[in-house]
């Protein structure tokens, strides 16, 4: 059954080759850009922020990390130990059940919320082990890690890559291009690129 759209029918663009149509999707994105495109200017700008910022945040750690390897002491009491443990943990609830709860409703936001869980949970497994006093504690506190909480946070990472791959191949094929997707590493940002074949 075919349908009509403007004098062109689903035959119509099932009958093309896969180049007129990654043609008819390179007009489309000029002729009817997604609302809310950034510029290419202001993609330039943020750019240039975030490599400044992370790269000034990288090499102002070297030293500081340092200068605590030789200043810190090996034992320390601390007073607000229970207030500490019981903060992190609130805030890995909260990480938790949003996360939980994006992926419910389908939001695009838990891809950004199964890397903070799966790096809060990664954290939490790093501190208890080394954290961790006495022999049975720290026994139980790296059988924890090894068997709960670093295999879900390898879980939360795998799904929020499975989620970006899907996002960028479904932004890749909009894009009119037909080779495969690249590795992230080697992938452009989508969002300053400009069709397949446009100028």
């Amino acid at each position: 059954m075919s349908t009509r759209t403007g004098g062109v029918t689903r035959d119509d663009i099932a009958a093309m080759t896969p180049a007129e149509r990654a043609q008819v999707a390179r007009w489309l994105a000029e002729v009817d850009p997604p609302l809310g495109t950034i510029t290419p200017a202001s993609i330039r700008r943020r750019r240039r922020l975030v490599i400044t910022v992370t790269a000034i945040s990288a090499v102002v750690l070297v030293p500081w990390t340092i200068w605590l390897s030789m200043t810190l002491p090996s034992v320390h009491r601390a007073r607000e130990w229970r207030t500490a443990w019981v903060g992190f943990d609130i805030v890995l609830i909260v990480a938790l059940m949003a996360t939980a709860w994006a992926g419910w409703h389908r939001r695009q936001v838990v891809t950004g919320l199964l890397i903070a869980s799966g790096t809060l949970l990664a954290c939490d497994a790093w501190l208890d082990v080394m954290l961790s006093a006495g022999r049975s504690v720290r026994l139980g506190s790296v059988l924890t890690a090894l068997l709960v909480e670093l295999p879900l946070a390898a879980f939360f990472f795998y799904s929020a890559y499975r989620i970006m791959r899907a996002t960028t191949a479904a932004m890749w094929h909009l894009l009119g291009r037909r080779t495969p997707l690249p590795s992230f590493w080697q992938l452009p940002v989508l969002a300053a690129q400009p069709p397949a074949g446009s100028s």
